[in-house]
């Protein structure tokens, strides 16, 4: 066009962003679904305790440091216009032992995010064998693999002995839901979980 020089041309061009990755399945890998452990939710917790132990994570810890530090995994955050929302799609891609990602939502609190990572671990540990099987947990997954990695997420940030000694000390739910780091409706379940009431 006249008038228009290469430099102004070029400037005037805007270019769109490059697409963030949301689907991170790898080339030559081949991926199931989780299965459920069927350990039931007594025997499931005790795991998430003794893996609490094994991974030095204290009650109400950074949980992001363990999975970045101690598992290997990678954390990506993504928004909604970054979001991929078919159901073919994942919010964790476990590749291999010690060597998966999680794609979080950027909108959601650091409360909401603890449980969703705790949850995902849920399906490292129960459902892929640590990455010897690889698995994508699909996003909004429901089932009773779902319900364990819950029953998982919930022993890990929130074991049974820690919520107790809090609600002795300070029967309410925010105290747990600050203790534990998780949100009050993650306490709340907890909570109803151990039975665990105020008598007033």
């Amino acid at each position: 066009m006249a008038g228009l020089t290469a430099e102004s041309d070029s400037e005037s061009m805007i270019l769109p962003p490059p697409a963030a990755q949301t689907d991170f399945r790898r080339p030559g890998v081949v991926y199931g679904e989780p299965r459920p452990c069927n350990l039931g939710r007594a025997r499931i917790e005790e795991l998430a305790e003794l893996i609490r132990g094994q991974l030095s994570l204290p009650v109400g810890a950074n949980i992001h440091e363990v999975v970045r530090g101690r598992l290997h995994g990678r954390i990506h955050y993504r928004g909604l216009d970054e979001w991929d929302w078919s159901a073919a799609t994942g919010s964790v891609y476990i590749h291999g032992t010690m060597d998966f990602d999680l794609v979080l939502p950027n909108h959601t609190s650091p409360a909401r995010d603890r449980f969703t990572i705790a949850h995902e671990l849920g399906h490292y540990f129960l459902h892929s064998a640590q990455g010897r099987t690889p698995i994508v947990a699909r996003r909004n997954g429901s089932g009773t693999a779902e319900t364990e990695a819950n029953y998982f997420a919930a022993a890990l940030l929130m074991p049974e002995g820690e919520v107790k000694k809090v609600w002795a000390a300070t029967p309410a739910i925010e105290a747990v839901a600050a203790t534990c780091a998780v949100s009050f409706d993650a306490a709340e379940v907890r909570l109803a979980v151990l039975k665990l009431q105020r008598n007033d």
